[in-house]
């Protein structure tokens, strides 16, 4: 009996399918929908035929078909009927050739749950310092939700709405200590338990005061120091932002607010899928930046000692980017000059958001890397001329709790990157 598809990868069938229940309510919370795969072996005529992008490419997956290598299913989404291919165009073509009837399918089935969408929340009034806040979650550092606004750092905007964010006191193992700038969606104003207070007030009344203590912000030049850039490369990834998140920040994965577009106004990037994009040092991050800030860049990293952060290299899935002679996929790259040589219309958003799917036009030059969840990130300083210039509190914080150095390799570790004054 004849073989109807090429032979699976079932490990690969197994990784896509694996639902992760707690990113689809986080996205049916955000947009009213959800997204999980399936698998399915789809008649060879129900999927939108493509043309083949690399005769290369095809040739090797003709090869290993022929040589009963065991291949992943290709990822496709239903459309009136139909599936349409957003990854997996020459195994589509190599299989057609081969005269299979089906193809492996993994198929991206969207569930519209409007019931569990969850509004942006209203603006909410500045809150005076003092003002007692319940958090959504608990700090890593703290033992109760319950913390204290120590300071008003400024608004920003997300989803469209005017936000807060604000200094926070919290409680470890009964003391008060500073745990981190919180944005005013992640808490909610209240009375905290009489066991709260009264290890507030001790606060206060061993500082010979009445107002919440005042950390020390990076922000004071007298508390200042500055290390080297290379202290950066003691982590797996950093991330360059122009403005300062926080001292500890969960970043969250989204897609880019400016993607990269070609001459003709045609967005050429991955402008869906949710990542945080990071280097792996902060040279090859400054590569990566449109613009440069005259204020310099504040610097996160995850990943302390090169370990515990799952880094992804989209480099991987280049050669699946759209290209053709003369018109190679990159910063150069032109659209609607590649659309109407494959017979698409090149207004046709849908085909071309299939057709960058995971590409980014710079990656060759920026080196770019992902991080595909959200991750929290420790602020390593701003960065300015080759420097990192942070408070002495947090560079303690990095040595002692994060890298947990022990005192002869701190001081090692200080010879090489301090900056002498």
């Amino acid at each position: 009996m004849p073989k109807t598809h090429y032979n699976l990868d079932f490990k690969a069938v197994r990784d896509g399918v694996r639902r992760d229940r707690q990113a689809e309510q986080e996205t049916a919370e955000r947009h009213g929908f959800y997204q999980y795969k399936q698998f399915v072996l789809v008649p060879v005529g129900q999927i939108s035929h493509r043309p083949v992008w690399h005769p290369g490419r095809i040739k090797g997956i003709l090869d290993a078909i022929d040589r009963g290598k065991p291949l992943p299913p290709i990822n496709a989404n239903k459309d009136g009927g139909k599936y349409h291919i957003s990854d997996g165009i020459h195994r589509y073509n190599a299989s057609v050739q081969r005269g299979f009837t089906h193809i492996p399918v993994l198929e991206t089935v969207t569930v519209d749950a409007p019931e569990m969408y969850v509004p942006p929340e209203p603006e909410k009034p500045i809150l005076k310092p003092g003002t007692y806040v319940k958090l959504t979650e608990k700090p890593y550092q703290a033992t109760s939700l319950w913390a204290r606004v120590e300071e008003y750092l400024g608004p920003y905007r997300r989803d469209g709405v005017n936000r807060h964010v604000y200094a926070l006191d919290g409680i470890s193992d009964g003391q008060v200590g500073f745990v981190g700038d919180w944005h005013d969606d992640k808490f909610d104003v209240g009375r905290p338990p009489r066991d709260v207070l009264e290890v507030f007030a001790a606060e206060d009344a061993a500082m010979g005061r009445k107002a919440s203590r005042v950390a020390s912000r990076y922000r004071a030049a007298n508390e200042m120091v500055e290390v080297k850039a290379d202290f950066a490369r003691l982590w797996s990834v950093v991330h360059l932002t122009d403005r300062y998140l926080g001292d500890l920040e969960r970043i969250r994965a989204q897609p880019p607010y400016h993607p990269y577009e070609d001459q003709s106004g045609f967005v050429i990037e991955d402008a869906e899928t949710d990542r945080i994009s990071v280097a792996r040092t902060i040279k090859d991050a400054l590569k990566g930046l449109s613009e440069t800030s005259g204020n310099g860049y504040h610097v996160y990293a995850a990943g302390p000692r090169k370990k515990g952060v799952e880094v992804v290299d989209p480099l991987q899935w280049w050669d699946g980017c759209p290209s053709s002679v003369g018109n190679e996929y990159g910063r150069s790259f032109d659209w609607s000059e590649y659309a109407e040589e494959q017979g698409i219309d090149p207004r046709d958003d849908y085909e071309r958001e299939n057709a960058v799917h995971l590409c980014v036009p710079d990656l060759k030059r920026t080196r770019e890397k992902w991080l595909m969840k959200p991750t929290y990130m420790v602020w390593l300083g701003e960065y300015r001329d080759g420097k990192l210039r942070l408070t002495q509190e947090q560079l303690d914080y990095l040595l002692d709790d994060v890298l947990r150095l022990r005192s002869d390799k701190r001081d090692k570790l200080m010879s090489k990157i301090r900056v002498a004054s």
